[in-house]
């Protein structure tokens, strides 16, 4: 039991001599050979007798492993190459043309295929000739009342109107109103701001108002509904082509403007674009109305929106003919449909009215005042003409009588 360390030691040194003596052949050696040594052969290991064990003793190993060194024990591990078990990952070589040669090349085989060489469409469009796709009034947009007050877009898209019809704003001849003008002699006071308009506000009440100022400012016109699909006065047998048609035609004068009634706001039509659906086509005139998209312009009273609106008149028409509870506010077209928490089912106040002013004015009082004046010079002058004929013609009488006389 004492002799048993000193006997491990002898031949732990024994099998370190043997490791050197194997390097210094393996370094000769060619890389084949390597490998050869490396394996572990039994006679590497070596087993020793195990000494007897008391049951006093401590025993470091219950079942001791056979002793070899610490190189060859390292050597035991098996390294496995999986390089073959998994493909090699190579990077494609990318063969595909950019898309502008691609364009390039189709453009080239074409014009190579055709032998035919492209000539662009000569322009010879005109101002007057693109006056009549795109039409906008300055003088219906130089008479927009904006801003308006809080709720009042109703009588400010009114005066609006007014103001181009019969004001030197627009095309008229009064001195253009406000308005607070306007409300004064609708009999309205102050403060206007804290009015509200919402609740009494309406088409009817639009056309009332209308009328009442003509009667004022004694002036003619007449007012309507151009195109209301749904509801109380709806128009019957006017569809949405013959109201675009209407719509575009009144636009083009200068004796008609209209109001257009939305979700909870009134705003003024100014003008409208026909925007051709093919690219070709930009500078074309004479484009039916299948091969052109109309966009409405619209001049907008209310400080908090832009001051004109560009809306596809498929839109509007979409708005037109919505029923309770749907709806479509044309202000904010991001929202798309929706719909109103009421359990009235059918209807729709919008619509479209047209504001015109009459050809023929009346009797205007200051041409009879100044005929009337006219007349009466006339008349004083024929008169004193009178009595110096009638002065002559006694004394002719009365020298012939005493002519008479004497002989």
């Amino acid at each position: 039991m004492g002799n048993w360390p000193s006997e491990l030691l002898q031949y732990e040194e024994a099998v370190s001599i043997q490791d050197q003596q194997r390097r210094t052949v393996s370094d000769s050696e060619t890389n084949t050979d390597e490998s050869d040594d490396d394996v572990v052969t039994p006679e590497d290991v070596v087993l020793e007798p195990q000494p007897p064990c008391h049951s006093r003793e401590v025993v470091e190993h219950e079942n001791p492993l056979p002793t070899c060194s610490k190189q060859k024990i390292q050597n035991l591990v098996w390294e496995v190459d999986v390089a073959d078990f998994s493909p090699k990952r190579t990077r494609k070589k990318d063969n595909r043309r950019p898309a502008s040669a691609l364009r390039e090349g189709t453009a080239q085989k074409k014009t190579a295929s055709t032998s035919i060489k492209y000539i662009a469409p000569k322009n010879e469009a005109t101002a007057q000739l693109m006056a009549e796709r795109k039409i906008l009034d300055l003088k219906r947009w130089y008479c927009m009342s904006r801003p308006q007050y809080r709720t009042s877009c109703g009588i400010s898209s009114l005066v609006s109107c007014w103001n181009y019809l019969f004001s030197t704003l627009g095309t008229g001849s009064h001195p253009p109103i406000t308005q607070e003008e306007a409300l004064t002699v609708l009999g309205f006071e102050p403060e206007f701001g804290d009015i509200r308009f919402g609740p009494f506000t309406g088409n009817s009440t639009l056309m009332r108002w209308f009328t009442k100022l003509n009667n004022h400012y004694r002036v003619r016109g007449r007012c309507y509904f151009l195109y209301k699909p749904h509801g109380r006065n709806k128009t019957f047998g006017v569809s949405s082509a013959s109201a675009l048609e209407m719509l575009k035609k009144g636009l083009q004068g200068d004796n008609i403007t209209f109001i257009y009634h939305c979700q909870n706001h009134y705003f003024c039509p100014v003008g409208y674009e026909d925007v051709p659906l093919r690219a070709v086509n930009a500078y074309r005139t004479g484009l039916t109305q299948e091969e052109v998209e109309t966009w409405i312009l619209i001049g907008d009273t209310s400080r908090k929106h832009p001051g004109v609106h560009c809306k596809k008149w498929s839109d509007i028409s979409t708005d037109l003919n919505c029923q309770s509870p749907d709806f479509m506010d044309i202000r904010r077209l991001d929202r798309g449909m929706q719909k109103r928490k009421t359990k009235k089912v059918g209807g729709n106040l919008h619509c479209i009215m047209a504001f015109q002013r009459s050809h023929w004015q009346g009797v205007n009082m200051n041409i009879l005042r100044e005929r009337k004046r006219h007349n009466v010079v006339t008349n004083s002058h024929t008169l004193s003409d009178k009595d110096s004929v009638e002065t002559e013609d006694n004394e002719s009488f009365e020298e012939s009588m005493s002519s008479d006389v004497s002989s």
